[in-house]
């Protein structure tokens, strides 16, 4: 988790924004992260195990946050880090992502709560998706544990015609991202359950922010009892 908490920095760079985000919120931010870090939340790894995760929960939380119309999403950014904005959009796209961002909007604590449940979770259905197909998994998991600025200088790179393009990362880019987008298509009614548990545990366990508040359940508690619906039923709610 130290190395997790050494990164933060990286998320924090503008130029990886995917929703664009000001010093101010980038603050805010970090500072729910390393709440989450030093709790009972750091059991949701899906979610803060990786600088992937944490700059994805942070394009959510500024979606929930303001609203969705009210962000810019970096249109360089996208394409560069193209996995990240499509499971992005995946989930935003959501029939119940949508009804509950009537409810966060306006509200940091609730739409952190929301957009790390909704990583932790939703990347349930990435990995399950992506591993039932080829070598897909394989593929995301090479373009996920790359450090950030990594793709920043490469691209750079490329711009400046100093060296090629990897023609792997783009090949693995684009698979994963075709994957994804063609499954989510077909997919919908799974995706809606998963990411609507998600939001039905950040709600159960909101009491996480009041210390003043008796505690009924335990985080671990929570994921475990997903977990086990999850590979029972392959959905949560079917």
């Amino acid at each position: 988790m130290g190395n997790i908490k050494s990164h933060i920095f990286d998320v924090q760079r503008e130029d990886i924004d995917l929703v664009i985000a000001s010093r101010e919120d980038n603050i805010l931010f970090s500072s729910y992260l390393n709440w989450a870090l030093n709790g009972e939340l750091q059991q949701c790894e899906r979610a803060v195990g990786s600088v992937h995760a944490i700059a994805l929960m942070r394009d959510m939380w500024l979606s929930l946050y303001y609203g969705q119309n009210q962000v810019l999403v970096n249109e360089k950014n996208a394409m560069m880090y193209s996995i990240r904005h499509v499971i992005y959009m995946i989930f935003l796209e959501q029939k119940s992502v949508q009804n509950m961002m009537k409810q966060t909007e306006g509200n940091a604590e609730q739409s952190f709560l929301q957009a790390l449940f909704i990583i932790q979770y939703g990347d349930l259905w990435v990995t399950k998706t992506l591993s039932e197909i080829d070598d897909s998994l394989e593929k995301y998991e090479l373009m996920i544990n790359k450090p950030l600025s990594d793709f920043r200088e490469t691209y750079d790179e490329l711009a400046e015609l100093t060296i090629p393009l990897p023609r792997h990362w783009v090949e693995a880019q684009a698979q994963v991202v075709k994957t994804l987008r063609h499954c989510a298509a077909s997919q919908t009614n799974e995706i809606n359950k998963i990411l609507q548990y998600a939001i039905n545990t950040s709600h159960r366990l909101a009491y996480l922010l009041d210390d003043k508040q008796p505690k009924h359940a335990t985080v671990r508690e929570e994921l475990a009892y997903f977990y086990a619906e999850f590979q029972e039923n392959t959905s949560p709610l079917s």
